[in-house]
């Protein structure tokens, strides 16, 4: 689990389940406010190859992530709500 302490008014708790993952993946967020965020996954590069955009309720909240034509490899996703981003790396296996 990864807990990030963006700002001490916001804070934001993520974990992706399961990982690595071969063709989707779980996103538990909780999150101390309710409001819209960007997900996005970038690859090991930098290069942006997946956002979305997605409205998180104060508390426990589930995002499904597909890896669509994504290929094997490391990726990170952020969540961005406001001011506040939280990171995470995971993998994708064949």
């Amino acid at each position: 689990d990864l807990h990030l302490s963006i700002r001490r008014q916001r804070q934001m708790c993520i974990r992706e389940a399961p990982s690595p993952f071969n063709n989707n993946a779980v996103v538990n967020l909780t999150s101390q406010e309710t409001g819209d965020a960007i997900v996005s996954v970038t690859d090991i590069t930098g290069k942006l190859v997946l956002t979305n955009n997605v409205a998180i309720n104060a508390g426990n909240n589930s995002i499904n992530i597909e890896r669509g034509n994504l290929s094997a490899g490391l990726y990170i996703l952020s969540i961005t709500k406001g001011k506040s981003v939280a990171t995470k790396r995971f993998s994708i296996t064949d």
